[in-house]
């Protein structure tokens, strides 16, 4: 579901979208091999889509999770955090 007040500013809260987003297409893959491809939910009155809609719907979510976490400058500040964390551990380690 894509609601732009919850949409993550920092890498941190981009790795956790990625998570969720994996987790649900997961568990759109295990409805659809469980029940069937054009299955729908019928307790599910939000959606009128069947197991192969969902899954695809799943799947650019997690397509669009991929690509804010891939940003270029998301995964510059990324890697001078993990440079910065790693030369601590080596200070502390002498």
């Amino acid at each position: 579901m894509k609601r732009p007040e919850l949409k993550p500013q920092f890498f941190e809260g981009k790795i956790d979208k990625l998570v969720e987003e994996c987790g649900e297409v997961l568990q759109a893959i295990g409805k659809y091999r469980r029940h069937g491809a054009f299955v729908t939910d019928p307790s599910d009155s939000t959606k009128h889509y069947n197991n192969i809609k969902s899954l695809e719907v799943e799947l650019h979510d997690l397509q669009d999770a991929i690509a804010e976490l891939l940003n270029e400058q998301d995964m510059f500040v990324a890697g001078r955090i993990m440079a910065v964390q790693t030369c601590a551990r080596d200070d502390r380690n002498d």
